[in-house]
């Protein structure tokens, strides 16, 4: 996790705190089944997860973790 993510999650409103840290925890423990995410295509094993207007942002390291990179809306998260 990087400390502009957790900057940026303690910013938000409590109701969508929730929501990211569910999926953030679902992302972290593998369960992306029932999640939108997309594969970034200009960055290889990279990905983004869609909640509505707002995005995350996440690859995977070369242990297999997943590492949440950035969340925000969609106009700002790919800046």
């Amino acid at each position: 996790m990087t400390k502009k993510y957790l900057k940026r999650l303690k910013k938000m409103p409590q109701d969508f705190q929730y929501l990211f840290i569910d999926t953030i925890d679902k992302i972290e423990k593998w369960n992306l089944s029932d999640l939108d995410i997309t594969s970034l295509t200009w960055k290889k094993n990279w990905y983004r997860c869609r909640l509505g207007k707002f995005r995350i942002v996440f690859y995977k390291n070369d242990i297999d973790d997943y590492i949440i990179e950035e969340i925000g809306s969609r106009w700002d998260i790919y800046k």
